[in-house]
């Protein structure tokens, strides 16, 4: 392996990960994404070289570190930002042609629907093609006004996006619609994408996504640059010796969720909040951004915002998650957006789908 990777900037050295991928991720992005990750990958392997340990355990960490990397360039080639026209680096051309690429499964519709009535399956018979379709992942994207420098560090908080894509199960199945029963000509493409995107995400595997990720790699679910960054401290912890105890060290992710609420803290001192203690977690990083507080709040199905929203004649307007209970004559009890869901799920879906 040693022998395919002479320098970082060699155009020639044997290709490391799949130039596919490598394509895609770099439609995915204005700053070819692929090529970023191809590039650094090449310098950290080149960088194991100088380490002073012995080569079986160099190529250890190199076939481990190649591993990952596919793993992380998989994820770029296949995501798509929902909230486009909020998220930086990204533009609505290029998310639309991602989308064309989901949609295009109108064209074997007819098929799918076809295997689906012979298997007797809602979902089994769509494994195989649903392999070939976007994970739409939501970011929760936020701009503070005069705070950019906070704003950027929240762009990709690790404790709510995959939990937020994977809730969305919930919120697009129709009662009473069975998938089959829709002639093929009806379908058009906000069908056939929801339609996907629902049953993707009641696929096995898709809904044990973050608990294999976070057992094979501690960092992954971490934003990519302090996942990166955390890799590299990972590999340069000792001249040495790599510690095996370092290999699943799941306390790394631990610290930055500490992080993350300290850095909250300091946010609500710069912007003069003052939340109420007793409803949780104050998601500060999205002050003024309503359409990312709720998104935020559905996500982790607890805590408040506030200061969610401004108006002239009130000031800030907090929104908190609450809670709700049914009560013995089949309706709702409770505050907060916890009950407006159980009363209006159809909200929840509507406020998803927002871009």
């Amino acid at each position: 392996m040693t022998s395919e990777v002479k320098t970082a900037n060699n155009k020639e050295a044997t290709p490391l990960l799949d130039q596919k991928l490598i394509e895609r991720a770099n439609e995915n992005s204005q700053f070819n994404r692929g090529n970023i990750i191809e590039s650094n990958l090449r310098k950290t392997l080149n960088s194991i070289d100088d380490l002073e340990i012995s080569e079986a355990k160099k190529e250890m960490a190199k076939k481990k570190i190649i591993v990952e990397t596919q793993r992380e360039l998989k994820a770029a080639a296949d995501f798509i930002p929902a909230n486009v026209l909020g998220a930086a680096g990204f533009n609505v051309k290029k998310a639309g042609k991602q989308l064309d690429r989901i949609t295009k499964a109108q064209e074997k519709k007819a098929e799918i629907i076809e295997r689906a009535g012979e298997k007797n399956s809602r979902f089994n018979s769509f494994n195989a093609d649903i392999a070939d379709s976007e994970f739409i992942k939501i970011g929760n994207y936020v701009t503070l006004s005069g705070k950019p420098k906070i704003a950027v560090s929240f762009r990709t908080i690790p404790d709510g996006s995959v939990r937020l894509a994977l809730k969305k199960k919930g919120f697009f199945y129709d009662n009473g619609i069975s998938a089959w029963s829709i002639e093929p000509e009806k379908f058009d493409k906000s069908w056939i994408s929801g339609r996907l995107s629902q049953l993707f995400n009641k696929d096995e595997s898709t809904l044990n996504l973050k608990a294999m990720t976070k057992n094979d790699d501690p960092f992954a679910l971490l934003p990519n640059a302090t996942a990166t960054r955390l890799r590299k401290m990972r590999r340069d912890a000792s001249e040495k010796d790599i510690p095996d105890h370092l290999i699943n060290d799941k306390s790394w992710y631990d610290k930055y969720v500490v992080k993350y609420n300290k850095d909250r803290k300091t946010l609500e001192k710069a912007l003069n909040i003052a939340p109420i203690e007793k409803f949780g977690i104050n998601y500060a990083e999205f002050y003024h951004d309503g359409s990312g507080a709720v998104k935020k709040l559905l996500a982790e199905r607890q805590g408040q915002v506030a200061g969610a929203f401004y108006r002239k004649d009130l000031g800030d307007v907090d929104i908190i998650w609450g809670e709700a209970k049914q009560n013995a004559k089949g309706g709702w009890d409770g505050y907060g957006l916890a009950k407006i869901e159980k009363k209006h799920p159809e909200i929840s879906a509507q406020i998803l789908e927002i871009r």
